[in-house]
């Protein structure tokens, strides 16, 4: 077309480029889609400047010119139209660069903040206008960006403005395109680490030290003299071939530790969760959480593992607690809400009860969230960042050694020095006596100087500690093996020596100075006359065996009826879980309080159980039994956990609650005693059972958590106006 209407060249690779954007747009439903946002007529602005565009675009106009006159000489318009389209959008397809690589232009960097700062206005609004240079499809999921300040502020934000900063609705989640391009802007969801040294490297570091240093220049200047005197001693390289035995089982223990602990170390990897429920083109799949991006909605359930830093934009149940100990240090779950905002963009992480941490766990209830950070950019990826830039430091023992190193370098240099030169003045004779020759010349000369110097040598290899290093890294490794038994991983056998200069050690207690385990240690039921009795529960671990004693007596729960009946409370009004790991051990599902009460329900039975089969039959017994309609999860106000439980196809149904004990017993007005019987609850009766459960439970020694065990006997209708 170009040529037929003889435009200059500059006029023809225009219309080429106009041409080719129209052609592609017609192709490419994705171009066409960007076009319509106005993305085309920059990038055409932006390319017809560079070399490879222009020769394209020249070969497009001369292909669609040819095409134009091919398709005239048989006749028919309308074919010329299709056919040079056709030829054109195959040239662009298969050599221009897409419109979206084309206006992509790098987002300026945000400049670090110093510590407890907020970024400056102006390099957000850099930043936002880096990003703001990247393609906007509008295609279904939204933006194909995302707002750069939603990691930082969307602790600040409520559900509905995190969603828009996100661009991506919430009932469909992001499509594929947007998640790929997503994907390329911030990378995978894993955590950062240090590059794998190789097994040849690490082997060779470990002669990266000076006494090791000074033993292998020994041994290669005793090789030297063995292979002089070849012939004339009787076990010339008996020196030599000990020192090196020595140094090669020295680098050889040393890889084998690191190695080992290195191994043990990547297991804790498996704190990085590896699925995720993830909302995607409108379906609920779940996927690797290594391929979630920021902007993703997903899906979170009590026992599942926070894939990545995520906002809760709605909650599916009355609450939700995490447990972010690992984190924040606190022994207890925490709620969080999705309609907190806050007003410091700074704000710690504990006070951020909007967000849910990565690698942090829901222990209680479910809930919908979009995710803000991946990778490196959560906080627990900045804490492994730190980990993997982290430059090890010498410990005290390298360092003596290391000084002592250096001290006998210089002793044994000035010894063997000395030696040799003080004997300069007997070269020549020692020279005539080695050779038998009577006159001495620069041959003879230099044989007396060479024995004295092998005398020097000698002298430094006798004055190097060789057993040194083998005595040090044997009593390291026996300290290593003796910490692995206790299950301690250590990495570099000489931390074993810091360990030991160590006189104050500031550690969280939760999950290091304790397990992060509970268990019910007692059970306090009360008989006629207001008489409490007392029961010892066994076992400290998640392992549902063990007995509960009165006095020394083993009881169950068919002796009192009461016991019957808390077990009943404690199984069913419980969202927990007990499953064994792949090593055989207990571990539990949910809340740390409630996997206790269902540890405590197999300990105690039940009436009418008959015979037990399964790994929690108790449990299964009263989950089978009962149907459970609804449940009103904890909360701070009430501070106690409601559920709704009766015969599935009635419409009665029975309260049971568990709470704090001063909670419930404000709530109550009659006392289940120990043999099943019920009696009025008294106001002193009430003070006289809280202050004894406060001073011989909840403090002093003991300071364990009380809990109060409830049922309302009332039945309540299912449909009724007030629960629902």
């Amino acid at each position: 077309v170009a040529g037929s209407l003889r435009m200059d060249k500059k006029a023809q690779v225009a219309l080429g480029g106009a041409g080719a954007a129209l052609a592609a747009a017609w192709a490419f439903p994705a171009v066409q889609t960007a076009a319509a946002a106005g993305v085309l007529l920059p990038a055409v602005e932006q390319a017809v400047g560079t070399l490879p565009l222009v020769a394209v675009l020249s070969m497009a106009g001369a292909l669609l010119f040819t095409s134009e006159r091919a398709v005239q000489s048989k006749g028919s318009a309308d074919s010329t139209r299709w056919a040079s389209l056709f030829l054109l959008a195959l040239v662009c397809g298969s050599h221009l660069p897409s419109a979206e690589a084309l206006v992509r232009e790098p987002a300026a960097p945000l400049a670090p903040r110093a510590p407890g700062g907020i970024a400056q206005a102006s390099q957000l609004l850099s930043f936002s206008r880096g990003l703001s240079r990247l393609p906007r499809h509008n295609l279904r999921g939204g933006s194909a960006i995302i707002d750069p300040l939603l990691g930082a502020s969307a602790h600040m934000k409520s559900p509905a403005e995190v969603l828009k900063m996100a661009g991506v609705d919430p009932k469909v989640g992001l499509s594929d395109e947007r998640v790929a391009s997503l994907r390329a802007m911030f990378g995978s969801n894993v955590l950062p680490s240090k590059e794998k040294v190789p097994l040849w490297k690490r082997f060779l570091e470990q002669f990266d030290d000076k006494m090791v240093k000074i033993l292998l220049v020994a041994a290669g200047i005793s090789t030297m003299f063995a292979v002089v005197d070849y012939g004339t001693e009787a076990h010339p390289f008996v020196e030599p071939l000990v020192i090196m035995s020595i140094l090669v089982l020295n680098a050889g223990i040393g890889v084998w530790q690191e190695s080992s602990a290195e191994a043990a170390i990547d297991a804790l990897a498996t704190f990085n969760p590896e699925k995720a429920k993830v909302l995607r083109n409108g379906q609920l799949s779940i996927i690797n959480a290594a391929q979630l991006v920021p902007g993703d909605v997903v899906e979170i359930a009590v026992g599942d593992k926070v894939p990545a830093d995520i906002r809760v934009i709605e909650k599916l149940s009355t609450t939700i607690k995490v447990e972010q100990a690992a984190l924040t240090g606190e022994a207890s779950s925490v709620n969080k809400d999705e309609h907190f905002t806050s007003g410091d963009i700074d704000e710690t992480i504990a006070l951020k009860d909007n967000i849910m941490f990565s690698a942090t766990d829901l222990v209680y209830g479910k809930c919908k969230g979009l995710v803000i950070k991946t990778g490196s950019d959560t906080e627990i990826g900045k804490i492994a960042q730190a980990l993997a830039e982290t430059e090890d430091s010498e410990s005290p023992l390298k360092q003596k050694l290391d000084k002592f190193g250096d001290l006998l370098t210089n002793v044994i240099t000035v010894i063997c020095v000395a030696c040799w030169v003080v004997n300069i003045n007997k070269f020549g004779a020692k020279g005539m006596a080695l050779t038998g020759k009577d006159y001495v010349d620069w041959k003879v000369w230099s044989k007396g100087a060479m024995h004295f110097f092998k005398i020097a040598v000698v002298l430094a290899v006798a004055a190097i500690p060789e057993g040194l290093p083998a005595v040090v890294t044997t009593c390291l490794a026996l300290g290593t093996g003796r910490m692995a038994k206790r299950n301690a991983l250590v990495r570099h056998l000489p931390a074993v020596e810091t360990l030991g200069c160590t006189s104050i050690i500031c550690s969280d207690k939760t999950g290091t100075l304790t397990t992060n385990q509970m268990s019910v240690q007692k059970i306090l039921l009360i008989e006629q006359g207001n008489k409490y009795l007392e029961l010892d529960v066994d076992g400290i671990t998640y392992e549902p065996k063990g007995d509960v004693k009165l006095k020394g007596a083993k009881v169950s729960a068919t002796d009192y009826s009461a016991l019957n009946e808390l077990c009943k409370v404690a199984s069913l009004c419980n969202q927990s879980g007990l499953f064994k790991n792949a090593q055989g051990v207990w571990e539990r599902l949910g809340e740390s309080t409630e996997a206790a009460l269902k540890v405590l329900a197999e300990k105690l039975g039940a009436s009418g159980l008959g015979k037990a089969s399964g790994d929690t039959p108790v449990n299964d017994f009263w989950a089978a039994k009962h149907k459970k309609f609804a449940t009103l999860e904890f909360n701070r106000e009430r501070k106690s956990m409601s559920v709704l439980v009766g015969q599935e196809g009635e419409d009665k149904a029975t309260l049971l609650v568990k709470g704090a004990t001063e909670m419930v017993l404000q709530r109550c007005s009659k006392v289940r005693l120990a043999d099943g019987s019920t009696i009025a609850l008294t106001p002193e009766a009430r003070k006289d059972l809280i202050k004894f459960v406060e001073a011989n439970y909840a403090s002093g020694k003991l300071a364990l958590r009380c809990l109060a065990h409830a049922v309302l006997d009332k039945k309540i209708s299912v449909t009724a106006p007030r629960l629902q």
